[in-house]
């Protein structure tokens, strides 16, 4: 009887995460690696076409090179533009996807609560 009324108190009030807990989970994740990926274009190829693929080939792409996509976990975060600085290619970010808020969110939330 005891332990039916503990277990109908304790979903009857939902627990918030420890602060503590939550500020050191967000700052460990602030450390994290992630990888992004810098996308020239993109292209679709029939299977027989990939098929016949040779080092060497050339393949026509389709954009012109001068503005790329920056993705995260397969979300698209920005919109950038391709330049060239101190010898090394970089990318100059240009617009902020619509999604790109809600995707960092997410992520922070669900390590938070996970």
């Amino acid at each position: 009887m005891a332990k039916a009324r503990l277990e109908k108190e304790r979903s009857a009030t939902p627990s918030a995460p420890d602060p503590w807990w939550a500020k050191k989970m967000q700052s460990g994740l602030a450390g994290a690696d992630v990888i992004l990926r810098v996308t020239l274009d993109g292209r679709e190829l029939e299977s027989i076409d990939l098929a016949r693929l040779r080092e060497g080939q050339v393949l026509e792409l389709r954009g012109t090179g001068k503005t790329v996509g920056i993705e995260c976990g397969g979300q698209a975060l920005f919109k950038a533009r391709l330049g060239q600085g101190g010898g090394f290619l970089d990318v100059t970010l240009a617009e902020a996807m619509r999604n790109h808020d809600e995707f960092l969110d997410d992520i922070l939330l669900n390590a938070v609560l996970s």
